[in-house]
């Protein structure tokens, strides 16, 4: 099944405006929110700079679904409020429970999104996000708005719902049509990466110049993707030695 973007919102200032110009959204719309894990100042200074464990009261704090309430009530949303929280693949993971929630028919429309804040210092930031010290970091709000409807569609999306290997991912990129384009997520190992673009036809899509790592960064590159390119994009992220990929066709 493929997702069918109704637009793609970028930041909570100008989510109202992009939802008038892309047909509106439903006032009964879902409204979820997807982060890897949630990074407070004070929970990062108390593991990192106080080596203590996080006070409950912050813990609790870093479990709570502010951003998601704010921006339901800004676009007047009056679906559930949910906050999804997923270790390696936030993204993909709030995709696919939208895409099984879709097509039961349980929801009409549900609007994805995640807020990522940069926090200074940024050496203690990426210890907690454990990447390597030399990727840039950055922060963004990116917003997919999702129906099972093709009428009045940018693009679609097929989330694979499983897990794959090298060697199964190797097959899967060997055998895309030039019409394609690749993107890789910002944890992905170079030598992979050579390796993949070494044997394909396909040509590189490149958001990361235009960006620093995030946890939600995926939505940022299919909003982009969306908003300047034609065709078809396959997107394949990267944690700990597990590939996830996503297939974006935008139309017209």
């Amino acid at each position: 099944m493929h997702l069918l973007m109704m637009g793609a919102v970028i930041s909570r200032h100008c989510l109202r405006h992009k939802a008038e110009k892309f047909s509106g959204v439903l006032t009964d719309t879902y409204n979820w929110l997807c982060w890897e894990r949630i990074i407070l100042p004070e929970v990062r200074d108390q593991q990192y700079i106080d080596h203590q464990p996080p006070r409950p009261v912050d813990f609790i704090n870093s479990l709570s679904n502010t951003a998601g309430f704010y921006v339901g009530q800004h676009l007047g949303l009056n679906g559930k409020n949910l906050f999804l929280y997923h270790h390696g693949f936030p993204v993909q993971m709030a995709l696919i429970l939208a895409q099984n929630d879709l097509k039961l028919k349980k929801q009409r429309q549900i609007l994805v999104g995640g807020v990522d804040e940069l926090l200074e210092p940024v050496g203690y930031t990426k210890k907690f996000l454990g990447i390597c010290s030399d990727l840039q970091l950055g922060e963004g709000s990116n917003w997919l708005t999702l129906r099972n409807e093709k009428e009045g569609a940018l693009a679609s999306i097929d989330i694979m719902p499983e897990e794959i290997g090298f060697k199964e991912l190797f097959a899967l990129v060997e055998g895309l049509d030039s019409k394609s384009r690749l993107a890789f997520g910002m944890r992905m190992p170079p030598e992979d990466v050579a390796v993949f673009m070494e044997h394909t036809v396909c040509a590189r899509f490149d958001y990361e110049s235009h960006c620093g790592y995030y946890e939600t960064v995926p939505l940022y590159a299919i909003n982009r993707f969306i908003e300047h390119e034609k065709g078809s994009l396959l997107f394949i992220d990267y944690f700990e030695k597990r590939y996830r990929v996503m297939t974006l066709s935008v139309f017209g």
